[in-house]
């Protein structure tokens, strides 16, 4: 019975032997070519249209080398068959006393990459550095290449960002949580009267939810008769840019009830020119 692990140790000698020759092949390619180019001797056409396909050869071959990029080349066990210089310099990212180990999270994901034969995406930090990681399984070899770049400046803007939307929810859940338990009805319209925040009190008074009134006008909640009033003086307040504090009868489902309101301008910048909303807090005065 053959044994499993001759076979890959086999397989690895083969797949780096490919490689060395490779390699190899395109720096013969390009020393000709430079040893050819010194020369100044003249070539024929077709001479020079092998020049330059050679050249482009021996600048792909450069190319790993060259990218500032992390770029490797490893088995589907994350033994490391290939790193350019900006792999190496990856702190953490290469394991074992001849760096010959791909780091144990990636070596996992180059695995599931292998056996599923699709590529993979992950992240790695290190250094303070975070790099994005993208690992492509080769179509009927044996080895895995994979592909890195810096992600650190966008990282750190996504996490910026989310810690800025956590801080954002967690300051507009108080505010709400404040509302809510106010005595006072209370709401927010749009310069088109449409109701963009009600509390609590205010729902309940006109029995309805706030999912059925956020994004309405008076007139689309209430009869033509309320609605009216309260569409003037809104318009009023738009206008003047004043806030107006007055007692109005209000018709709700439970009888008229009679408050002290104000009802005020709300600006994007504190000026009167850019008004784009109203305000409304009222107390029963009933």
């Amino acid at each position: 019975m053959v044994n499993p692990a001759t076979v890959r140790e086999q397989r690895l000698r083969k797949t780096k032997a490919q490689l060395i020759d490779e390699i190899d092949t395109l720096e013969q390619r390009a020393t000709a070519i430079e040893v050819n180019d010194r020369s100044g001797a003249p070539m024929r056409p077709k001479a020079r249209d092998r020049y330059l396909a050679n050249q482009e050869l021996a600048d792909l071959a450069r190319f790993p080398s060259e990218n500032p990029s992390p770029v490797l080349r490893v088995m589907p066990d994350g033994t490391v068959l290939y790193a350019n210089d900006a792999a190496i310099a990856v702190n953490g990212l290469l394991k074992g006393r001849n760096k010959s180990t791909l780091a144990r999270d990636l070596a996992g994901i180059c695995a599931e990459a292998s056996r599923t034969a699709e590529a993979q995406e992950t992240e790695f930090e290190s250094g303070g550095r975070v790099f994005a990681f993208s690992i492509a399984p080769i179509a009927d070899e044996t080895y895995i290449n994979i592909y890195g770049r810096d992600v650190t400046d966008g990282h750190n803007t996504r996490l910026a960002l989310e810690a800025a939307n956590e801080a954002s929810a967690a300051a507009e859940a108080r505010l709400k949580a404040i509302i809510d338990n106010s005595p006072a009805t209370i709401c927010l319209k749009d310069a088109k009267g449409r109701y963009q925040l009600v509390n609590k009190h205010f729902t309940e008074l006109h029995g309805m939810t706030a999912d059925a009134m956020l994004g309405k006008t008076a007139h689309e909640l209430f009869p033509k008769e309320i609605a009216d009033p309260f569409r003037a003086h809104d318009r009023r307040v738009l206008r003047t840019g004043v806030a107006e504090e007055r007692e109005q009868v209000v018709t709700t489902p439970g009888g008229p009830r009679t408050f002290n309101e104000i009802k005020f301008p709300i600006s994007a910048n504190g000026e009167q020119s850019t008004v784009n909303a109203i305000g409304l807090i009222a107390t029963d005065i009933t």
